[in-house]
């Protein structure tokens, strides 16, 4: 009796390595089907979030640049080129500091306006421009001009604040969108 039933688990062992094997052979790991997509909506969450870690760590610009860098490269290892334009602002002690950063590939004309004071010139790519404001005002209308294209904002001035144009460029397609926060 002993050597029957062992033929028996020779052959049960046998289909369940077949069927595993079977299964095995046509498994497809998932992939995202829409990657433009996910990238558009990582980049509008994880900016604003990047910017406010930064604020807690004393260097909110320098942050937001090296983010920006670090999304640039990751984007571009899978064949998604990002280019961004931002404007950050910090307010402290009667004052706001205002940061143009230029990740948009190649050198831009920008001129900011805040509260009647005027700041404009060219930025190389990778860089940043700062100016700080004294005010007192508890708005400010703000208007942004990168490249010919404007933005007017209006700011708390006692608040951080984060605004951002983007383009994903990929084969599959191309997203452009804004981040603000």
């Amino acid at each position: 009796m002993p050597t029957a039933s062992k033929g028996q688990f020779f052959i049960l062992g046998a289909l369940l390595i077949l069927s595993l094997m079977v299964i095995g052979a046509s498994y497809q790991p998932l992939t995202n089907p829409r990657p433009l997509a996910a990238a558009s909506d990582n980049l509008q969450r994880e900016l604003p979030r990047a910017y406010n870690l930064g604020l807690t760590q004393g260097n909110g610009p320098g942050a937001l640049a090296d983010f920006t860098a670090f999304l640039q490269d990751g984007l571009g290892s899978r064949s998604i080129s990002m280019q961004a334009a931002w404007l950050a602002a910090m307010p402290g002690n009667g004052e706001v500091n205002f940061v143009v950063g230029n990740f948009l590939g190649k050198p831009v004309d920008f001129s900011l306006n805040a509260a009647g004071q005027s700041w404009s010139g060219r930025l190389e790519d990778k860089a940043t421009f700062s100016a700080e404001l004294a005010t007192l005002a508890d708005v400010l209308a703000i208007n942004l001009t990168v490249n010919g294209r404007e933005q007017q904002l209006e700011w708390r001035a006692d608040k951080a604040n984060i605004y951002a144009f983007y383009a994903l460029l990929a084969d599959q397609g191309n997203i452009y969108g804004e981040v603000s926060g």
